[in-house]
């Protein structure tokens, strides 16, 4: 899946580079996503204009995934108190397998194509396509499984691939609005580790270790801010014929 990725992304960007060939402006720019921004998803984006009508994107920065925490009952033991394996706390419900993909704290990056044209009302709509690679390991997390509670901890990987839709609005010369909507998938793998535990029902039980794959759908709706810092203002992506 991987490697059909990459070779869509190779062959789109050559397709379209192809297609927009003439008085190439090569600007950058800067952004900050402000959705993952409020969700302590913290990354700054880099972006190289390769044509007038494209663009090549590289973010990184550092997922702290404090908006993890509203999608799952599982927490660090270094949050609880009293808490031990085998005992059950009478309000927590049964931790969802799936919910593993909100653990954690790690590295993220972004490797991106964007593609632009104008519309009648000088406003620059884009289309990106965006790969994406999180490192969101975890350590000593409550599990409760049926009736038992115990510690687990996981080295994990987060692939995403993502198609975004949005539009530029000029708010000044140095500051561009990017409203935009995506939709892709996300592919979490865990290695995870339970320590070994006594149960009080049926003793003393051993170290486990597995591996846990699921492919997540991902919608996609936020608001971003692009910077200029040449102060150009929109980007001018219409092409203008060779001299």
């Amino acid at each position: 899946m991987r490697k059909f990725i990459l070779i869509f992304f190779l062959f789109t960007t050559s397709i379209c580079s192809a297609q927009d060939s003439v008085a190439t402006k090569h600007e950058i720019y800067l952004g900050v996503n402000l959705t993952r921004l409020v969700a302590q998803d913290c990354e700054l984006q880099l972006f190289y204009r390769i044509t007038n009508r494209s663009m090549v994107g590289l973010s990184g920065g550092y997922d702290f995934n404090w908006g993890g925490r509203a999608f799952t009952t599982s927490y660090p033991a270094s949050d609880t108190v009293g808490w031990q394996p085998g005992y059950i706390p009478s309000l927590e419900a049964e931790t969802r397998e799936t919910s593993r993909y909100f653990f954690g704290q790690g590295p993220a990056l972004r490797l991106s194509y964007n593609y632009m044209w104008q519309t009648k009302k000088q406003n620059v709509k884009i289309l990106t396509a965006e790969m994406l690679l999180k490192i969101r390991d975890y350590d000593n997390y409550w599990y409760k499984h049926y009736e038992v509670l115990f510690l687990e901890s996981g080295e994990q990987k987060i692939y995403g691939f993502t198609v975004y839709y949005g539009e530029y609005t000029k708010l000044t010369n140095f500051l561009l609005l990017n409203v935009f909507v995506g939709f892709g998938f996300r592919h979490l793998e865990s290695d995870v580790v339970r320590p070994a535990y006594n149960n009080y029902h049926a003793g003393w039980l051993q170290e486990e270790q597995f591996t846990y794959q699921h492919t997540y759908p991902s919608v996609h709706l936020g608001v971003a801010i692009i910077i200029n810092p040449a102060g150009t203002g929109m980007p001018d992506v219409e092409k203008k014929s060779q001299l």
